[in-house]
């Protein structure tokens, strides 16, 4: 480290809807540093993006902070100049002397993932979208209109799915081991009506964090859940379907966000999205968006 220590740094933040990754390399790429910390989205309050980009910058290591010049950063819901201008201020006033350099999430994974501009990146996290590039280069969408619309496949639809089921069963007093790990995931011991509402409507509560429970119920074949999962899936491989039929280009589908760590889920969508698109060619490796955005910014 001590060779480094007149080094130009790059700082590399990949922020989804629930957490940032970030990493630190120095001008011959070699990562430094990495780390974890809370998203930076732009819908969070004043006070807690402050906080959460005081996090980021107390996490790296002193010895790298004074070398830092760059910072290059992806954040979940900057596809629109207002937001992008929020977080840029932050990033900002957080790396004063650096060029910070911002999009969304999604487009910077998708131009770190794919060196040609052949691929479908499908994010399945907190959010949910598909995304490209068409024959002039320009950036599409499909989804990731945002949470309140109920994007397809996403944490936060499937958590919001199960846990209106779950509070009907609730008002009923019904129980059943679905209706027990979800407010055990939801840190819900009472089951009083008081204390399910506090948490439901509490700054910290996300229904995406549920959607690991609706996952691993699918995987063992718990019919609510199966089917939520299915029916969600049904939509997204259709759209993945319509976008090769418009784009003759296109021939890889990059997976990409933390609902693919559960390994079923997986195998369901690869399985899926052959049975659709039998030519297509899959990579189900993870992407690391923030190790290389450090290295080499917004290109692969």
């Amino acid at each position: 480290m001590t060779g480094t220590l007149n080094t130009e740094f790059t700082i590399g933040l990949d922020s989804g809807g629930t957490q940032s990754r970030f990493a630190v390399a120095d001008s011959a790429g070699e990562i430094l540093f990495r780390g974890k910390a809370g998203s930076v989205k732009p819908f969070l309050s004043d006070s807690m993006l402050n906080d959460r980009f005081q996090q980021i910058y107390n996490l790296i290591p002193k010895t790298l902070i004074s070398g830092i010049t760059i910072v290059n950063a992806g954040v979940s819901g900057c596809g629109t100049e207002p937001n992008r201008k929020r977080i840029l201020n932050f990033l900002n006033a957080t790396f004063p002397n650096c060029e910070n350099k911002i999009t969304s999430d999604a487009e910077a994974t998708l131009r770190v993932s794919f060196k040609e501009s052949n691929g479908i990146l499908l994010i399945a996290g907190t959010g949910s979208s598909l995304s490209f590039f068409d024959q002039n280069e320009k950036l599409c969408f499909r989804g990731g209109f945002g949470t309140h619309v109920g994007d397809t496949l996403s944490g936060y639809e499937i958590g919001r799915q199960i846990l209106s089921i779950v509070l009907r069963l609730f008002e009923r007093n019904l129980e059943n081991d679905l209706t027990n790990a979800v407010f055990s995931e939801m840190n819900i011991h009472d089951k009083e009506r008081e204390s399910v509402s506090k948490v439901i409507n509490s700054e910290s509560f996300s229904p995406s964090q549920l959607a690991p429970v609706v996952l691993k119920f699918a995987s063992e074949d718990e019919s609510t859940c199966n089917q939520i999962v299915r029916n969600q899936l049904q939509t997204m491989v259709y759209d993945v379907f319509s976008i090769f039929e418009q784009h003759d280009h296109l021939d890889t589908v990059q997976f990409h966000g933390g609902l693919f760590q559960n390994e079923w889920f997986k195998d369901l969508v690869e399985e899926s999205i052959r049975r659709s698109v039998p030519a297509v060619r899959i990579k189900t490796d993870p992407t690391d968006v923030a190790g290389l955005l450090a290295r080499k910014g917004f290109t692969n």
